[in-house]
């Protein structure tokens, strides 16, 4: 009926910003609209998530979840326009004292009437909290409608006045129907036409403005690239000590591009792209400071969002070349045409039109050492060019990508002893693994709306498909079911081979209609077609025959390669942890691997004591320093000796240093969940040591009483563990307060 109300009388669709400070309750209230549940123990949102909300049939909300910290503003303030809902959640269980109008809350209905953007509602959530009383409410509703009366006139608003509560789904609907009527009683300008007009603006700004390098084709950027490639005579070393002196005869966009590459590889600062942004708009100022013969081939000034632009796009594309060569560490210098080759498109100088509506190295902004966010279109300012690839997630896609999921999660679920059976670790287990596919398509659909939104009908339909036929494994005969290991060390493409399943199987079960509707996103909706299967039937000979092939190969099981699966191991691993007593956590014999990696969390992060403030003991706050210090207290049955002590040591360690930023900035990891949240492969303790580890070494006796070097790959350091130590007695000098990752 939806589908054909649509047909008829046309969908209708609008976008909501969903604001609030941190733990008001943001992502609970968008999961209780879009999917009529909650999750249990929500995951951090990292920057922004979306999701789809249909009510009533012909209308869509397109409801968008910003965090409300300081960097994200710039983005917030440039989504404002008349097209655009706002709801903006209070969480009522501040405690009264520190009651008070959140900081950002002011400054966003400045930015709306700049905007033109007309309509905000406020909700007073978690109403259900039984410290909530009338008095609390009340002074909440009179603190924003105090502020919003500053606005009448400018701004529509409405501090809502029915009780509120994502967790309970109290008052969610009501909250829709405010939507609603607006959206059915004002004519909203519809985003489609905003775009229109911008797209119009553009037109008319290139006829004034033409720009060759825009119309160029690949094939064309490609041969500008060669012809620079062969005219560049300078060796690595040569053009960056004539840069640093303003030496250089020539410049031009390549070389351009090169000194931003050499900045990028020179820079200490290993933390986000903005502060490497503003380093390289300083470095490449003092250049034009000192080569005026050169100026007429430079822009009037060295912006720092022009800076910041170009810094992301290079080190997107050394993210690029690290992942086709698989090279453990950054490339060096020399390597700078090689990793140019991988982009080519890089040589159109007018890449950021497709961002900016004006050159933001020409135009005068009110704060010109502020990065100012795409007008545009949005910047995905995260590159992860610091990590080793071979730890990097592959985006999930094609049309296997829940099949493959779900036999992920089922055979870790079995690995731990609750993958088989019934009970509550099972169901449990079933429930994160839906809980971190939800989660993970919503911030997927934040970067390509063409992904499929969420449906727990297909999910779980998945996940019960991957079950039944590793259940015919447990009929086998004892010794049979050995050989096969429970199915925990079948890959994928085994399984896929032995029990014939394919992604178009769902056909057998479900009509189009169904399976694609609007009832199976929200909740599981049973086949109209034919029963789910028990079971699948398995030949156990052929079983026997694939799986000697795998063991065959040497290889230990790869990483899980989507970002669904390292959310769910995430999930599993807070479980484990809050189930860990209070205090255990900060005893160093170790019995989990969530137990380790909090530990080990807690401690490179903890403050120093006043004895370490002390300039003698300087050295005791580094990295390297605390490194050794873990290296010799930590222990227990998860820590199987110094070859694996170390390794984990390193991966925390080595994760915390490209964390390092700057305490101006305030872009630091404040909780644990989002430490590991940034840096999911750390929660693959089976999958993580393969990478560098073959099976034979990691499990020998010489690894547990030694640290033995990774024979697969190089493995990045903060310090090198074995030296250090033999040398402890004989080193007196001073390091520095950070260690920066060594880099090869």
């Amino acid at each position: 009926m939806d589908t054909l109300t649509k047909w008829l009388f046309g969908a209708k669709y609008y976008r909501v910003l969903l604001l609030g400070d941190d733990s008001s309750g943001k992502t609970t209230l968008v999961h209780r609209l879009a999917f009529d549940s909650v999750p249990e123990d929500p995951i951090p949102t990292r920057h922004f998530e979306v999701e789809t909300v249909t009510y009533p049939a012909t209308y869509e909300w397109h409801i968008w979840e910003m965090r409300t910290f300081r960097d994200m503003r710039p983005l917030i303030y440039r989504e404002l326009n008349p097209s655009l809902l706002v709801l903006w959640l209070h969480d009522c269980t501040m405690k009264e004292d520190g009651l008070g109008l959140p900081y950002m809350f002011e400054g966003l209905l400045h930015e709306m009437v700049r905007s033109g953007c007309r309509y905000i509602w406020v909700g007073l959530n978690k109403q259900d909290d039984p410290r909530v009383d009338s008095k609390i409410i009340q002074n909440a509703r009179m603190m924003y409608e105090e502020a919003l009366g500053k606005y009448n006139g400018k701004i529509t608003w409405k501090v809502l006045t029915h009780k509120l509560s994502g967790k309970t789904g109290e008052g969610t609907i009501e909250v829709l129907e405010e939507f609603y009527e607006i959206a059915r009683k004002v004519a909203l300008v519809h985003p489609s036409e905003v775009v229109h007009e911008v797209d119009k603006e553009k037109e008319s700004r290139e006829k004034q403005e033409p720009r060759p390098d825009a119309d160029l084709s690949s094939e064309q950027l490609h041969t500008r690239l060669e012809e620079h490639i062969q005219r560049d005579t300078l060796s690595a070393d040569t053009f960056w000590t004539a840069f640093v002196a303003g030496g250089l005869t020539e410049w031009n966009h390549y070389s351009y591009l090169r000194a931003i590459y050499f900045l990028i590889l020179d820079s200490k600062n290993k933390g986000g792209v903005y502060a490497i942004g503003k380093e390289v708009s300083e470095a490449l100022t003092r250049f034009k400071e000192l080569s005026p013969q050169l100026s007429f081939d430079m822009p009037p000034r060295f912006s720092i969002t022009i800076s910041t632009f170009w810094t992301l796009q290079l080190q997107r594309t050394i993210q690029l070349y690290r992942k086709y060569t698989m090279a453990e560490f950054l490339p060096s210098r020399d390597d700078f045409p090689h990793v140019l080759r991988h982009t080519p498109h890089l040589m159109n100088r007018h890449l950021w039109v497709a961002h900016y509506r004006n050159d933001p190295d020409k135009r005068t902004p009110s704060r010109p050492d502020y990065f100012h966010e795409p007008d545009l279109r949005r910047l995905h300012m995260e590159t992860e060019y610091l990590a080793d690839p071979a730890t990097l997630p592959v985006p999930s896609t094609g049309p296997d990508r829940l099949l493959r999921y779900a036999f992920g999660v089922m055979r870790f679920l079995r690995k731990m002893g609750t993958g088989s059976g019934t009970g509550t670790h099972r169901g449990q287990g079933i429930e994160d693994a839906l809980v971190a596919l939800q989660q993970a398509v919503m911030r997927s659909r934040t970067f390509d709306e063409s992904l499929p939104a969420y449906s727990e009908t297909q999910a779980y339909f998945w996940i019960l498909v991957v079950d039944a036929a590793l259940r015919a494994i447990d009929g086998l005969e004892e010794t049979e079911k050995e050989k096969l290991a429970g199915g925990d060390a079948m890959s994928f493409s085994t399984f896929q081979v032995l029990f014939q399943i394919t992604p178009a199987l769902w056909k057998e079960y479900y009509s189009k209609k169904v399976w694609e509707g609007i009832t199976a996103r929200a909740r599981f909706v049973m086949p109209d077609r034919k029963p789910l299967p028990d079971v699948f039937p398995c030949d156990a000979k052929r079983a026997r025959e694939l799986l000697s092939i795998d063991s065959s190969t040497d290889q230990e099981l790869p990483l899980p390669s989507s970002i669904e699966e390292r959310l769910f191991r995430f999930r599993v691993l807070k479980r484990e942890i809050a189930d860990l007593d209070s205090a255990l956590i900060s005893n160093p014999a170790i019995t989990t691997h969530g137990h380790l990696l909090m530990y080990l969390y807690t401690a490179f992060t903890q403050e120093p004591s006043p004895e370490e403030e002390g300039a003698k003991n300087k050295k005791k706050n580094t990295l390297a320093e605390r490194a050794k210090m873990l290296f010799s207290s930590i222990t227990g049955p998860m820590i199987t000796g110094a070859t694996a002590r170390n390794f984990w040591i390193q991966q925390v360690g080595v994760a915390m240093s490209h964390s390092v930023r700057s305490r101006d900035q305030g872009q630091g990891h404040s909780t644990f969940a989002e430490f590991i949240t940034r840096n999911a492969h750390l929660v693959l303790d089976d999958g993580l040591p393969a990478v560098y580890y073959g099976p034979g070494t990691w499990g020998s006796a010489e690894a547990r009483r030694r640290i033995v070097a990774p024979e697969r790959r190089r493995m990045e350091m903060i310090v090198d563990l074995e030296v250090e130590l033999e040398d402890e007695q004989e080193d007196g000098e001073e390091s520095e307060e950070w260690v920066h990752v060594n880099t090869g």
